[in-house]
C-alpha cells in the first residue's frame, strides 16, 4: 500500500491603479490575490478519513495596497491563510 495524493486549485489576481485620483494619489493602487485549493492525502490504515494535503490550506488571500510616485514605490502586504495540517 502506498500513499495517494490528489488535488485541484484555482488562483486569481487583480491589480488596479487608481489613475482617476488627483495629483500624487494617481499612483495609489491595490493588488489582490486569492488561491482556492482542494487536496486529499491518503495514509495507509486511514483510507476512510478525508485528510487534506500536509501544510496545504484550502484558502489563501492576500492584499497589497501600493503608492507609486515615479522613482519611489511604497507597499504594504497582508496575507491570510486558512487552517492547515502541520502533523499526523
Amino acid at each position: 500500500m502506498g500513499r495517494s495524493l490528489s488535488g485541484t486549485g484555482l488562483e486569481a489576481q487583480v491589480q488596479e491603479t487608481f489613475t482617476f485620483l488627483p495629483g500624487a494619489l494617481r499612483g495609489l493602487g491595490v493588488t489582490g490575490n486569492v488561491a482556492l485549493l482542494d487536496s486529499e492525502f491518503e495514509i495507509p490504515g486511514r483510507e476512510d478519513e478525508d485528510l487534506p494535503l500536509f501544510q496545504q490550506p484550502d484558502v489563501i488571500l492576500s492584499a497589497t495596497p501600493f503608492l507609486n510616485l515615479g522613482d519611489l514605490t511604497a507597499q504594504v502586504s497582508y496575507q491570510w491563510t486558512d487552517e492547515y495540517v502541520v502533523g499526523f
